[in-house]
């Protein structure tokens, strides 16, 4: 629409001067830019190609003709450098014509801001998902085009155990208290409206479908009389609340702990637009780990290393000299957290285990029960 406007200018000066101008690409993207504005909505886009061509085509043609620019001749019609005028070239001389484009300074303004609005959100989610998940997010990326295309990345997680869903609802919810703690409560978003709508559905599953409340049957509401649910989903509402409050107060606790953390990768986001897994330590500077193309073989809860020390707890002797007598021993594992997480597993034997070793009595096998 605005190419064919321009051209209908350029016909009409021609028309009337005989004078062709050969506008330039560059210039009917600046008078997209001053026309559309999808913040702001979008101007008459008549009016703004003839406040941009109508007046300055005809000054030109004017100035063309002056310096003796034959019917016919075809000028070219450009930008100058700063954006901000027009410029017509003829045999070496050139004229600058001034023209307001009266958006430009509140278009650049606007983007930085919501520059600013984007890179704060995703920031908080991304840094809420590394703390509590132990890994850098998959990516975090900023779209200033609108503010639902920014975006954190996690991980896809094939089960999730009562602490992971409280995780998962923190990290919905970080990116909400991360607006509230730049711009305050009264500035925050509407554009963060999917995460509480998220965050809601996953505490209402996490108090009434998976046990994790206070109730261990599945609360819901039903019209099937073959459903066996518990319906009383009233008393549901307020302890999912509850979780909520406190998973927001939570994200925010971190935010501020690590406030070093959170504001360089505010800043990464506002330099390059998005951080990817592999360089997410080294802007934060938190000690993450990051998955390779296959996921984390690890998984995101240390179960096998639970088990290994679950299991480790009893070994069954078998004595060769009676095959009626069976002894179970105790074993001690000696383990942290940390080591249960990173797999490693350490076991000291009891007295009873050491006794069993010194004795006489000859042991085919020791096996974990």
């Amino acid at each position: 629409m605005i190419a064919r406007t321009a051209a209908q200018y350029v016909d009409e000066v021609q028309a009337s001067a005989g004078i062709r101008f050969d506008v330039a690409p560059r210039v009917l993207d600046e008078i997209y830019d001053n026309a559309v504005f999808l913040a702001q909505g979008t101007r008459p886009v008549f009016s703004t190609v003839h406040a941009v061509l109508g007046g300055s085509l005809v000054n030109a043609a004017l100035w063309a003709i002056e310096r003796g620019a034959p019917a016919g001749s075809v000028l070219p019609l450009s930008l100058c450098a700063d954006a901000k005028d027009l410029r017509v070239d003829w045999q070496g001389e050139h004229c600058v014509l001034p023209v307001n484009f009266e958006l430009h300074g509140l278009r650049q303004r606007a983007s930085i801001d919501y520059r600013t609005l984007l890179a704060v959100h995703e920031a908080g989610h991304g840094l809420i998902y590394a703390v509590l998940m132990g890994r850098a997010p998959k990516e975090v990326r900023i779209n200033v085009a609108s503010f639902n295309g920014g975006y954190m990345r996690g991980g896809n997680e094939k089960a999730f155990s009562r602490r992971m869903g409280r995780d998962d609802i923190c990290v919905s919810l970080a990116g909400p208290a991360a607006e509230h703690l730049v711009f305050g409560v009264e500035a925050s978003t509407t554009g963060a409206e999917g995460d509480p709508r998220h965050a809601t559905a996953e505490a209402m599953r996490y108090v009434r479908h998976f046990g994790f409340g206070t109730r261990l049957g599945r609360t819901d509401v039903t019209s099937d009389s073959d459903d066996n649910l518990n319906t009383d989903v009233q008393p549901t509402n307020a302890e999912a609340e509850a979780l909520l409050a406190a998973e927001l107060a939570r994200a925010a606790t971190w935010l501020q702990e690590h406030g070093t953390a959170f504001r360089q990768l505010v800043r990464q986001l506002l330099a390059d637009g998005a951080v990817p897994a592999a360089t997410f330590g080294q802007v934060t500077g938190l000690a993450v780990r990051v998955d390779d193309a296959q996921g984390d073989a690890n998984g995101p809860e240390p179960w096998h290393a639970r088990w290994e020390a679950f299991a480790g707890n009893w070994a069954v002797c078998y004595c060769l000299n009676s095959c009626s007598r069976l002894t179970a021993v105790r074993w001690r594992p000696v383990l942290s957290e940390n080591q249960l997480r990173s797999g490693q597993l350490r076991r000291t034997p009891c007295s009873a285990v050491s006794r069993a070793r010194s004795s006489s009595v000859s042991m085919s096998c020791v096996q974990r029960a």
